[in-house]
């Protein structure tokens, strides 16, 4: 099997993301500007995989050639979160005075 491994032996991929924020101000009166806005977050849709089964299977499913899913990464991240989701976008408008 595996006998020399050690603890925290096996890691998941990486995670990246890149957020960013446009915006334009437009004078409208006196001290008064209205701003638009639009923000992306996890702009290039990066996915966040979770780490790898590191279920061992047994000798008997080694023997009739069943290896399980051992090492492979079967599910995904949070699918709607700020932090580690899909792509999201905000449009904004905001009145300063």
């Amino acid at each position: 099997m595996i006998p020399n491994t050690g603890r925290n032996q096996f890691r998941g991929p990486g995670n990246s993301q890149f957020n960013a924020r446009l915006y334009k101000s437009f004078h409208i009166w006196r001290e008064a500007d209205f701003q638009l806005g639009l923000d992306a977050i996890n702009l290039f849709n990066h996915p966040f995989l979770n780490s790898p089964n590191t279920t061992v299977p047994t000798d008997g499913n080694l023997a009739s050639g069943a290896y399980g899913t051992f090492g492979l990464i079967t599910s995904f991240g949070q699918a709607y979160s700020q932090t580690g989701g899909t792509r999201a976008l905000q449009f904004s408008g905001r009145i300063n005075f």
